[in-house]
């Protein structure tokens, strides 16, 4: 009975991790890779890694009758550069950190915020890179409080570039929302189908410039 017992207690992440560390050192041998810091043999991934000695050697003494050493040489150019190519070459870590994003991406993020909406549209691309600042807390400051005064405040001055201190969100009688803001009217449209809560009406006012 006590055996049975011990086997059901959860074991610890430290625990699974030692295991997995065994398990893949035993299938790949600790000179391919070391899970505690060393990288992949296929991070050091070379042209000349990929032929036999022999393939490398006729492509020293004559290119010209070589086409295979070329051809995948600017096939991996190609594939891994961001300006230019497919750009497989990305940094994954910064993928998780909103403000370090390759821009590349980042409307791909913006459609993750807003599925509904089309940022390659003449009317939000250009608020693409302010998404990065958006990004920020966002989570805490928008979505969790989606529809309150806080909420939409957080929106137009993070996202759609508004003034700070000319910016200003009220509720009146649970029906209306007035805004007091210097963003540009085409982003009205945006902001009562993805930001406004239903039913809602919407009062715009530009801010007095001192």
């Amino acid at each position: 009975m006590i055996p049975l017992l011990f086997t059901n207690i959860p074991v610890t992440y430290e625990y699974k991790l030692q295991k997995l560390v065994e398990k893949v050192i035993a299938a790949y041998g600790s000179e391919y890779y070391n899970v505690q810091g060393q990288y992949w043999k296929g991070d050091q991934l070379t042209v000349e890694s990929l032929f036999p000695d022999y393939i490398l050697k006729e492509y020293e003494t004559d290119s010209t009758k070589v086409k295979i050493v070329p051809l995948i040489k600017n096939y991996l150019r190609w594939l891994f550069s961001l300006d230019y190519g497919y750009g497989a070459y990305l940094n994954w870590e910064t993928i998780r950190s909103g403000t370090q994003i390759e821009n590349k991406l980042l409307e791909g993020l913006a459609e993750f915020y807003f599925p509904e909406e089309d940022f390659a549209s003449d009317n939000l691309k250009d608020i693409l890179p302010n998404i990065k600042k958006f990004s920020i807390n966002c989570d805490i400051n928008y979505f969790d409080i989606k529809g309150t005064e806080q909420a939409i405040f957080y929106l137009l001055v993070t996202l759609l570039g508004s003034n700070y201190n000319a910016t200003k969100v009220q509720t009146y009688a649970n029906c209306t929302i007035k805004i007091t803001s210097d963003i540009d009217s085409k982003y009205y449209e945006f902001i009562q189908r993805s930001v406004i809560p239903a039913g809602m009406r919407v009062i715009y006012e530009i801010p007095e410039l001192e």
